[in-house]
């Protein structure tokens, strides 16, 4: 399977907002509350809101195609460092996410190497994320792609606080 990146624009709103919600109730419905997920994902998936946070400056969103279908996105954002950080210059992958379905076709690996592909471009020093502590897959996959764990910090989904591994890559 071919998989191609490409950085989305507002046209793709639409696409993005559904795929980002279809995405992370494959991923995480298993563990939250129906309330909790249905407030996050209307929220910060609605068309509204990505059509925003496509027109912010600082923030990029890759879309991960096979063919024409759109298969999974990233979303990368400028954001305040976390204090472990000191005064690197840094981007946040603030989302990576791929249908289930598409896991194993090595689109993940497409979509973080263009996130790191765009971060050396800009000169940055390091790349960051965050990721659920109870979401071993993930953090699996980021170690073998060279991220080290640096801090933690709490990620609210709903009225539940979550414990996320920050995670970074230095150039």
């Amino acid at each position: 399977m071919l998989i191609s990146v490409k950085e989305a624009t507002t046209a793709n709103a639409e696409t993005i907002s559904r795929l980002a919600t279809e995405t992370f109730y494959e991923t995480y419905s298993w563990y939250n509350t129906v309330a909790d997920m249905q407030e996050y994902t209307e929220t910060y998936f609605s068309l509204t809101k990505t059509k925003e946070e496509l027109k912010e400056q600082g923030t990029h969103f890759l879309l991960a195609y096979a063919g024409d279908a759109v298969i999974g996105y990233a979303k990368l954002r400028n954001t305040e460092n976390p204090p472990e950080l000191k005064n690197k210059k840094n981007i946040e992958i603030e989302r990576i996410y791929v249908q289930q379905k598409f896991q194993k076709h090595k689109v993940g690996y497409a979509l973080i190497k263009e996130c790191m592909d765009l971060a050396r471009r800009k000169k940055l020093d390091c790349i960051w994320l965050g990721v659920w502590e109870k979401n071993t897959k993930a953090h699996a996959f980021y170690e073998r792609v060279g991220f080290k764990t640096f801090g933690t910090h709490i990620f609210t989904l709903g009225k539940d606080p979550q414990l996320d591994h920050l995670m970074k890559f230095d150039f």
